[in-house]
């Protein structure tokens, strides 16, 4: 309960604050909880509350900060807890929640998160934040490498992504077209 509350605290503490992201940051957390998040990948819930600090302390990331992740391992522990437990929603909400906030230059790992959200998406079409956090990731990596954008159009994908929209229903008409 105390590592619950504590990995919470200081999300609550990042959220739209850069002075404290910073200072959470400059103290060494981000070391700190994914050592800690690498010991305890048995409890989804646990993981998915560090997974939500980090999603917040990697909120708005840049290039530059590519090679801190690169470095921290944040790429491999997100995919592989993905991979580990497809069926934890929590674990699928956080990871495609990360992967959205993930500033990837490789081609490689930005197919590899889409694929992952995508699974992710259609094994959790109920649950909101999966398909939010989805379709802002699959936003992401298709705007950044659009040969990726291909992947959204196989038959499977798009059924995907269409229970998505029904699921939210995000309008498809225009103003325009209402006046009509």
């Amino acid at each position: 309960d105390v590592l619950h509350s504590s990995l919470s605290a200081l999300k609550v503490l990042a959220k739209e604050n850069d002075a404290n992201k910073a200072m959470i940051v400059n103290a060494g957390a981000v070391d700190r909880v994914m050592k800690f998040l690498k010991q305890h990948t048995d409890d989804d819930y646990l993981v998915a509350r560090g997974f939500g600090l980090l999603i917040e302390l990697t909120r708005n990331g840049t290039e530059s900060d590519e090679t801190t992740i690169e470095l921290n391992g944040f790429f491999d522990l997100v995919t592989s807890e993905m991979k580990k437990r497809p069926g934890s929603v929590h674990i699928q909400a956080g990871g495609c929640g990360m992967l959205r906030n993930l500033p990837l230059s490789r081609r490689e790992q930005a197919e590899t998160a889409m694929i992952l959200v995508l699974e992710a998406m259609k094994n959790h079409s109920e649950d909101s934040m999966v398909q939010f956090e989805g379709c802002h990731a699959l936003l992401w990596y298709s705007s950044k490498f659009p040969e990726l954008a291909a992947m959204l159009q196989s038959e499977e994908n798009s059924r995907v992504l269409f229970k998505s929209h029904l699921r939210y229903d995000i309008p498809t008409t225009t103003s325009d077209d209402e006046e009509s």
